[in-house]
């Protein structure tokens, strides 16, 4: 009895794969791609992608104590390449970017990157231990005034953006 439930999970699951992946190919399912963007999330004809303002990557001790230093708003996205959550968000993050490029700066920190998480956590920038991606931060001067996790959508992360900055 135990081993035909096996075999009758088993071929449902290759059935959903089969299903998920036939989806994919013929997009009915959005591609979580870094390359690719979508139309769903904001209104791409009011951007002129060749000028898209570039998302700053927190890399290095150096990159970090700058952040720290700005007055200027930043939202800055806690991330890690194997999380399909944050894949989704950057196939819109850079374009809200572009949606405040003379008001707010926006950063990356990749979560796999020990030295910089180590840094942030003792720089006490989070409300609470990051442990949920993604995760944004809303800093100005060196403080944080909002953590944020999960995945949010293009439309209301600008909102929580605008919000919380007062723009």
């Amino acid at each position: 009895m135990k081993h035909n439930i096996f075999i009758k999970l088993s071929a449902m699951s290759i059935i959903l794969i089969i299903t998920l992946f036939l989806l994919h190919k013929f997009s009915f399912i959005p591609s979580l791609s870094h390359s690719k963007t979508t139309s769903l999330h904001t209104n791409e004809d009011s951007i002129d992608r060749k000028n898209i303002t570039s998302v700053i990557s927190i890399t290095t001790e150096q990159d970090f104590e700058n952040l720290k230093k700005h007055e200027t708003p930043s939202v800055v996205k806690i991330y890690a390449d194997w999380c399909g959550g944050c894949q989704y968000v950057e196939t819109f993050f850079p374009y809200l970017a572009e949606e405040f490029k003379n008001t707010v700066h926006f950063y990356t920190i990749n979560s796999d990157n020990e030295k910089i998480m180590n840094l942030l956590t003792e720089s006490k920038l989070t409300k609470e231990p990051i442990t949920y991606l993604p995760t944004f931060l809303l800093l100005q001067s060196g403080t944080i005034k909002k953590q944020i996790t999960g995945v949010k959508e293009f439309a209301e992360l600008k909102d929580i953006i605008k919000n919380t900055f007062n723009i």
